[in-house]
């Protein structure tokens, strides 16, 4: 702002920016306004908060979604092939369905034991 500091005589546009510059409306102090780095960097702010606001609904409607039962047990493989007990531990020895065994119980990925039974059919 360009302020005259002329003689005795100010406009009222003149004592306007004045004020303004000082801080000063109506006898109170307000903050500057902003200038344009302020601007900008409000507004990338704010697109921020917004995109992880967005995230933060994201993951709770995601933690909100039941799971799938992905681990199925011994019994429920048995039912989904057409294979005995025996013939199951035999793919295990051999590695051709992967599985993992926790606290002695064994466990296979659903979605492993559907995608064999697809290819060996």
């Amino acid at each position: 702002m360009n302020f005259k500091f002329s003689d005795h005589e100010k406009t009222d546009y003149e004592l306007a920016d004045l004020k303004t510059y000082f801080g000063l409306v109506n006898g109170k102090t307000v903050a500057p306004p902003p200038s344009g780095d302020l601007h900008s960097l409000i507004r990338q702010q704010a697109l921020e908060i917004t995109e992880l606001k967005k995230q933060i609904l994201d993951l709770q409607a995601a933690l909100t979604r039941k799971p799938e039962a992905t681990w199925i047990t011994t019994k429920e493989v048995l039912e989904i092939l057409p294979v005995c007990k025996r013939t199951l531990q035999n793919y295990r020895y051999d590695q051709v369905i992967p599985f993992k065994k926790i606290r002695g119980k064994i466990y296979y990925r659903k979605k492993d034991v559907i995608e064999f039974r697809e290819s060996s059919i």
